[in-house]
């Protein structure tokens, strides 16, 4: 028992102690599903809980340790229709705020994404503003020599922000015979598409996303309420919060401040996240997206170099979009401000 109450990582002795000495039929099934957690398809745990026959406690540790399974809200409608002890269910809800290593894991790989796609940012932002180089030209130069599919998208913007329309479509329609294309990028390929499509029948008649026609907003709703989890859904709420019409996305937000089934010393841990301000795409033409990481509500502020106020969004889940496709090229600043923290700032580049 003193074994049991000292050990971190638990689950085998604790296994031993009330599930062997019972001779359980699911005994070596429940070691074998925990030693592959957190890692754990939500079909295996949906068979277990549609399946009487096993053990409550067993099933609360399975859920326990794959965190994102509690999270899972077809997963959890199950679990309450289960008829379990209530102590059982409640540990499994206070399971919905708990991280372990495989939504760490996530999480690190998303946040290096981010960090790639800053950098990636930030060089295009020197490459416009700089006297050096000749602005979106050489931005097209460097994004022409990168087969990645994410950078293909971003030099089809550019072609669009440099008047290049003609080069877009045959841009998009070489994507799928690149030999990095995924079946995740042929899902969301028609939305890209359309997406494209639709920045460049604007750019060709000169419109802003607040002079679209009927056809282009149609086209801008569908994306947006399409439910694929993908940039052009994001693009085209964005493009809805711009222009006030109710938006078809919202980022869930947890909050993860309880333990799961394992010790205080376990590997669960807790998400604090930095105060963080980015800008995305910069430098831009149209649309611009700031994103602040520890603001929830607040304003953001954009000034030209002179200190004169150009305009004003509320952040909403700490987001803004500002159109900047009337403005004149060159370098404004964003401010934000917030009763949740220090006021900070940010220069974005607007490039036409």
């Amino acid at each position: 028992m003193e074994e049991l109450l000292n050990t971190e990582d638990n689950w085998q002795l604790e296994a031993d102690i009330l599930f062997a000495s019972q001779n359980s039929n699911w005994y070596n099934v429940y070691m074998d599903l925990m030693a592959q957690s957190p890692y754990l398809d939500h079909s295996i745990i949906e068979s277990l809980i549609l399946d009487p026959t096993f053990p409550d406690l067993m099933l609360r540790n399975i859920m326990l340790a794959n965190p994102d399974a509690p999270k899972a809200s077809h997963l959890m409608g199950l679990i309450y229709q289960r008829n379990m002890p209530a102590w059982i269910v409640s540990d499994i809800e206070n399971g919905t705020s708990s991280y372990g290593a495989k939504e760490k894991l996530e999480g690190e790989i998303a946040a290096n994404i981010g960090i790639q796609h800053d950098a990636i940012s930030s060089i295009l932002g020197l490459y416009a503003a700089s006297e050096s180089y000749n602005g979106l030209d050489s931005i097209v130069d460097l994004l022409e020599t990168r087969t990645e599919i994410s950078y293909q998208y971003m030099l089809a913007d550019a072609y669009i922000d440099n008047g290049q329309h003609n080069l877009v479509n045959t841009l998009v329609s070489g994507i799928p015979q690149l030999a990095n294309y995924s079946s995740q990028d042929a899902l969301d390929y028609a939305d890209f598409q359309s997406w494209y499509n639709l920045r460049v029948s604007m750019a060709e008649e000169g419109l802003s996303w607040t002079e679209m026609n009927e056809t282009q907003k149609a086209t801008v709703i569908a994306l947006a309420s399409s439910g694929n989890e993908n940039l052009p859904m994001l693009w085209a709420n964005s493009v809805l919060d711009l222009l006030g019409m109710s938006s078809y996305y919202e980022e869930e937000v947890r909050i993860p401040d309880v333990p799961s089934f394992k010790t205080e010393n376990s590997n669960i841990e807790s998400v604090n996240p930095e105060a963080l301000i980015r800008v995305y795409p910069n430098p831009a033409s149209d649309l611009v997206q700031i994103y602040v990481g520890d603001v929830l509500d607040g304003m953001a502020l954009l000034y030209n170099l002179n200190g004169v106020l150009i305009g004003s969004q509320e952040l909403k889940m700490g987001t803004a979009i500002f159109d900047l496709s009337t403005l004149a090229s060159g370098t404004y600043i964003v401010k934000v401000h917030s009763e949740e923290s220090e006021p900070r700032s940010i220069k974005i580049v607007v490039q036409h």
